[in-house]
Protein backbone atom coordinates (compact mmCIF):
# COMPACT_ATOMS: atom_id res chain seq x y z
CA UNK A 1 0.00 0.00 0.00
CA UNK A 2 1.46 3.16 -0.96
CA UNK A 3 1.84 5.65 1.79
CA UNK A 4 1.54 9.12 -0.01
CA UNK A 5 -0.54 10.06 -2.64
CA UNK A 6 0.56 13.13 -4.98
CA UNK A 7 -3.36 13.31 -5.59
CA UNK A 8 -4.33 14.19 -1.96
CA UNK A 9 -1.44 16.57 -0.62
CA UNK A 10 -3.47 19.54 0.50
CA UNK A 11 -6.68 18.37 0.30
CA UNK A 12 -9.03 18.72 3.25
CA UNK A 13 -10.48 14.99 3.64
CA UNK A 14 -6.70 13.60 3.71
CA UNK A 15 -5.71 13.91 7.52
CA UNK A 16 -4.53 11.94 10.58
CA UNK A 17 -5.99 9.03 11.41
CA UNK A 18 -5.78 10.18 15.42
CA UNK A 19 -7.16 13.44 17.09
CA UNK A 20 -3.53 14.03 18.57
CA UNK A 21 -1.21 16.85 16.10
CA UNK A 22 0.20 15.30 13.61
CA UNK A 23 0.41 11.85 14.93
CA UNK A 24 -0.10 8.86 13.20
CA UNK A 25 -1.04 7.48 9.71
CA UNK A 26 -3.08 9.90 6.93
CA UNK A 27 -6.20 8.62 5.60
CA UNK A 28 -8.83 10.24 2.99
CA UNK A 29 -11.95 11.07 5.22
CA UNK A 30 -14.19 11.73 2.73
CA UNK A 31 -17.07 9.24 2.99
CA UNK A 32 -16.90 10.45 6.84
CA UNK A 33 -16.77 14.21 5.54
CA UNK A 34 -20.03 14.05 3.05
CA UNK A 35 -21.39 11.02 3.95
CA UNK A 36 -21.26 9.39 0.68
CA UNK A 37 -18.45 7.58 -1.21
CA UNK A 38 -16.08 9.08 -3.83
CA UNK A 39 -17.11 6.97 -6.65
CA UNK A 40 -12.93 5.79 -7.39
CA UNK A 41 -10.11 4.48 -6.21
CA UNK A 42 -7.56 6.81 -4.43
CA UNK A 43 -5.22 6.71 -7.72
CA UNK A 44 -7.79 8.44 -9.63
CA UNK A 45 -9.49 10.86 -7.26
CA UNK A 46 -9.79 14.03 -8.87
CA UNK A 47 -12.05 15.73 -5.75
CA UNK A 48 -8.86 17.90 -4.02
CA UNK A 49 -10.57 19.90 -1.62
CA UNK A 50 -8.20 22.09 -0.25
CA UNK A 51 -8.93 24.09 2.83
CA UNK A 52 -9.55 23.18 6.71
CA UNK A 53 -11.96 21.35 8.57
CA UNK A 54 -15.23 23.10 9.70
CA UNK A 55 -17.74 22.05 12.83
CA UNK A 56 -17.70 17.95 13.01
CA UNK A 57 -15.37 16.96 10.45
CA UNK A 58 -16.89 18.44 7.23
CA UNK A 59 -14.44 20.81 4.59
CA UNK A 60 -14.63 23.67 4.27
Amino acid sequence: MKKTCNNCAGCAHYRPLSDKRGAGPRACHYILDTGHMRGCPVSDCTINRAGRRTGKGAAA
